[in-house]
Order: C-alpha cells, then structure tokens, then sequence
C-alpha cells in the first residue's frame, strides 16, 4: 500500500534537503539574488523508496527562518516564486522505481508569483519519485529599509486551505470553480473500467481544492450498477452506491455494466460569477459558462451558454 505522500525541497543539484534559505542582506527595490531567481526542487518520495502517493492540492509558500508570520519578508509576501517543468527521477538503488509522469503536464507558469502569510501558489501534482523545478527571489519594496533575506518554504499536499469564498459557500454548497475549459470533465471513452477526467479546482465544504492533473479513474468493479463518482476535500477522487456527505463533491454519475463504464449523468455544479454594468460593459470573453450579466442602464439580464450570451429577460 502506498504510504502518505512527504513533500521535500532540495537545491538544484540535489545534493542536500534545504530547511531554510538565507541571501544575505538585501537593499530597497532589489530582486536577491537576482531577478531571474534560484531553482530548487520540489520533490515527492526521492527514490522513490517509499512507495508514495501522487501528491494532489500542491501549494507552496513562506514563512521566516525560525517557522513564525511576523517578519516583513512574510507578512508583505516579498517572496516569489515560479514553477517551470516537472521531471522523473530515476529508479534508485535501494529498489525504488522511476517517477511515472503518466497524466501529469509542466507548470510553466509565465510569472513570478508572490507567497507569504495567508498567501501561497498552487503547484500540478506531482507523482511518487518526481519532482517540480521552481524558480525562487525576494523582490524587495522600493520604500524597504536594508534587511535580511532569509525565510523557509513550506509545502502541503492533499489538504485544502480555507478560501476568501467561506462567506458565500459556507454550509451551503459544494461547487466547482468555472474556467474557460471544462474543470472535471469525464467520458466514457477510456480503456477497459476506466474514466478520463480533466483537471479542476472546486470548493468544498467551505475549502478549496485543487485537482492538478487530468488522468483515468478506475473505479476497480467488475460488476454492475450505479455508483457516484466525487471529490472529496482532500483531493482524491472516489466513488460509491451510496449516497455523499457534505464534504463530498458530486461529480457524475457513473452506470457500469460488468465492470465497464456505460454511460455518465452529469452532476457538476458550478459557482458562477454575477456581473453588472452598463450595457457597453458586457464582456466578450472570457466567456464561463452560467455566469450572468446585468445592464442596469435597461434592466436586462443575459447568461452565457456553451455558445455565448443569450438574453434571459427583455
């Protein structure tokens, strides 16, 4: 049985695990060490040993050098950070197998993002024996005094975090968050008992959790009937016959004849946007769909289907 996954972080020669990262002294409207940042490696069960689960709902951010919120390289989110590639490790001499990068896509994202207290960055998933290349600087403010630049990253996995949304889903719902793709979106086109599905992030029980990765779910039956296929906060898809709880996210419903996937009944519901302005002011894209648009100048109101807007009052 695969165990728990254990984030660790390591420079980019892999030569040591780094506990905490000190540049020296900065000055006022600097990048340390420079502006195109340190790389160092998120990794997910080195040598893959251990065995370990996917790390799902990756998210990284900083604390200062002795683990507290208080210094202003965390509480003003100097911090940045940008995660590039991911990469397999080797299969390792202590038995461990190679890092399997089935399913699992680059970061790459195009900016530095900033981290720091009550602030971090979602990272994709990331397999047993992998790991992802970040880039690291502290951007350091214009109107800072000279200080030193010395903080720890610190990396979860399969637990959300409480997002600004608690006040509007709190103990009302569990929904996905829209994009302009198609978030948790399932077939039944896979091989033999599986389903694709696509990445997505969803609010659940008042959390966000995010699914980095698109894949196949196995629902490992080789019988018949209906199960409910969900996410749970944690950030692990499951399914049952039975009926879900409130930290269970509904996601389709899946008919199985002899341990094939027949047919799927969408269950997804989604936390859309309501927008306002005037009649000028309504968007072109990008377009989520069941999101609404009111023109308060004409009391219209308009909702965007798979195809656009369509009016819904006149």
């Amino acid at each position: 049985m695969a165990v728990d996954p254990n984030p660790q972080i390591y420079s980019a020669t892999s030569t040591g695990e780094i506990t905490a990262i000190n540049y020296g002294t900065g000055d006022a409207g600097t990048y340390e060490p420079g502006s195109s940042g340190t790389e160092y490696h998120i990794w997910n069960d080195r040598g893959g040993v251990l065995d370990s689960s996917k790390m799902t709902s990756v998210k990284i951010t900083v604390r200062d050098a002795d683990g507290d919120e208080t210094d202003n390289i965390t509480t003003q989110h100097w911090v940045e950070v940008k995660s590039t590639t991911i990469v397999a490790g080797a299969a390792s001499t202590g038995g461990g197998s190679s890092g399997d990068l089935t399913g699992v896509t680059d970061d790459n994202m195009p900016e530095f993002q900033a981290i720091g207290k009550d602030n971090y960055a979602i990272l994709g998933d990331i397999p047993a024996n992998c790991y992802r290349i970040i880039l690291v600087r502290v951007n350091i403010p214009t109107n800072a005094i000279q200080a030193g630049v010395t903080f720890s990253l610190y990396v979860t996995n399969q637990q959300p975090s409480t997002p600004i949304t608690k006040w509007i889903t709190r103990d009302k719902f569990n929904a996905i968050v829209p994009t302009t793709g198609d978030p948790f979106a399932m077939s039944t086109g896979g091989t033999t008992g599986t389903i694709p599905y696509n990445d997505g992030t969803a609010l659940i029980n008042s959390n966000e959790v995010y699914y980095g990765s698109s894949g196949s779910y196995d629902i490992t039956t080789t019988g018949s009937g209906t199960y409910n296929i969900y996410l749970g906060e944690s950030g692990v898809l499951s399914g049952t016959t039975g009926a879900l709880t409130s930290n269970q996210l509904s996601l389709y419903a899946a008919t199985y004849s002899s341990g094939i996937c027949t047919a799927l009944i969408d269950k997804r519901v989604y936390l859309v946007g309501f927008l306002a302005g005037s009649s000028g002011a309504i968007p072109e894209a990008p377009l989520i769909k069941g999101s609404m648009f009111f023109d308060f100048n004409n009391g219209i109101l308009s909702g965007v289907t798979s195809t656009g807007w369509k009016t819904l009052t006149t």
